[in-house]
């Protein structure tokens, strides 16, 4: 744990698990329900990390070509408003 000059903590924490456990589930659950919980997935050739909030969610690919194969994969995750945000 490290402490900030503000007060503000982090901790991390990295754990591997399978894609569709229980444990992913109920760690997005905390997350999509404001517990306080922040969490950000990533895959073992960290191609892309998977940031959820609230919200919705944030999505960073290490590459055009990445972004574009996630497009592809998993359209629902895509913004419905017109501006893509």
């Amino acid at each position: 744990m490290e402490r900030y000059r503000d007060g503000v903590y982090s901790h991390q924490y990295v754990n591997r698990c399978a894609r569709y456990s229980p444990e992913i589930s109920a760690l997005l659950r905390l997350v999509a329900d404001d517990l306080g919980v922040e969490v950000t997935l990533v895959p073992s050739d960290v191609g892309w990390l998977y940031r959820p909030y609230p919200e919705g969610v944030d999505i960073f690919a290490a590459s055009a070509d990445v972004r574009d194969a996630l497009k592809t994969a998993h359209p629902a995750w895509l913004s419905t408003d017109r501006s893509g945000m």
